[in-house]
């Protein structure tokens, strides 16, 4: 298979060639080479050409991002990915991992015994200019960035950093031994919780399949949209009319490992969970639950269910991905801290990495300002809006 034509090609000394793509019209192009790649290294989805391209197609293409995909050939067979983008924040160039914003763990995608050819890629990308800083962030600790490290790449650590959590599953033989695990106080919430739910009607986990999967996908958008409008929240994911998470789900299902779960109550839909399958693994992506039952915490009710039903069906961990919720420090058995890498290109970059720097400082200073106005208003006959 040859590859298409690169632009701006350079090649390194073992004869690999190096380019950068910035042409979205190339990237279906892509789909064969890269897939084989996949295949062959046994690539998370976050790093496949499917979840890229449905991430561009589902609105990133007209949200202002550039492509600017790192590529590294060899003949007609493609042996290394480092899938960046370009767009502005606040006026500067941010170069960034493509689907970022919906991706919980990024990295580079290389052949299996090529990771040295994470730095010639790097190299390529940085020398392609068109921005100001790199930022590189949700960097799994065991990813292929990570292990390579920052220094030997002229990229230094930045302060920024995201929780992930999982849960193995090996301790149980099955759901109910689960269920029995969990603390006395847990086990009487879960009970108490069901029977608020009865009130509606029987209560029943499934798995949602076929052409069902639309509405509730519908379902999943329009309970996370209210509950992120209650928090004062906002999220790329879920910010427009919900084409990007059809989009995404289109990806996952085509791949073959969409798990959609559903939590019934009578004949109320009252809980949502979008998990990706990745070998013995389940990824929870996304979650949502109806907030006129928060009473009967929906949200955990499928968590445990859909753990019983991972155990159940042969599969060694529920990974809750990126957040520090407390529900997933309460269910997690392993903990992780993903961190970022940064890259300073112009001065315009280094002002703005400045002042990130100072961002803890000034948090600091905004509290010690606003303590005495506290204080004010907690004395007795202070006055109150």
């Amino acid at each position: 298979m040859r590859p298409p034509e690169p632009s701006g090609a350079r090649t390194v000394p073992d004869g690999v060639r190096i380019e950068i793509l910035r042409d979205p019209g190339r990237l279906a192009a892509l789909a064969p080479a890269w897939r084989a790649l996949e295949a062959a290294a046994g690539a998370s989805v976050f790093q496949s050409h499917g979840w890229i391209s449905a991430w561009w197609h589902g609105g990133a293409a007209g949200a202002g991002f550039r492509l600017h995909l790192a590529l590294a050939w060899n003949g007609g067979a493609l042996l290394g990915v480092l899938p960046l983008v370009i767009r502005r924040h606040h006026g500067i160039r941010v170069l960034e991992w493509a689907a970022k914003d919906c991706t919980d763990y990024c990295d580079a995608l290389l052949a299996p015994g090529r990771q040295h050819l994470v730095a010639p890629l790097w190299q390529a990308a940085r020398r392609g200019g068109g921005f100001d800083i790199a930022y590189l962030s949700h960097l799994h600790p065991d990813g292929v960035l990570a292990r390579e490290g920052g220094a030997r790449l002229g990229l230094r650590p930045s302060r920024r950093s995201v929780a992930s959590s999982s849960l193995a599953l090996g301790a149980w033989r099955d759901g109910a031994a689960f269920q029995r695990s969990l603390g006395t106080g847990e086990q009487k919430n879960c009970r108490r919780r069901r029977r608020v739910l009865e009130r509606e009607g029987p209560v029943r986990f499934r798995e949602v399949r076929g052409a069902e999967r639309a509405p509730v996908l519908e379902a999943l958008w329009r309970m996370k949209r209210e509950g992120m409008r209650d928090a004062g929240a906002a999220s790329p994911l879920f910010g427009d009319d919900g084409a990007m998470l059809r989009s995404l789900a289109a990806a996952l299902e085509a791949r073959g490992c969409l798990r959609l779960f559903a939590l019934e109550a009578g004949d109320r839909l009252v809980a949502v969970t979008l998990s990706i399958e990745e070998g013995r693994r389940l990824l929870d992506f996304a979650c949502a639950y109806d907030r006129a039952f928060h009473r009967g915490s929906p949200g955990i009710l499928c968590l445990v269910d859909e753990v019983c039903w991972a155990i159940e069906h042969g599969y060694a961990e529920v990974d809750f991905l990126c957040g520090d919720e407390a529900y997933k420090n309460r269910f997690a058995s392993a903990h992780r801290r993903l961190g970022a890498m940064v890259h300073v290109r112009t001065p315009l970059g280094l002002a703005a990495a400045m002042l990130d720097s100072c961002g803890p400082l000034l948090a600091r200073l905004r509290a010690r300002a606003a303590a005495p106005f506290r204080s004010a208003t907690s004395l007795p006959g202070a006055l109150k809006a």
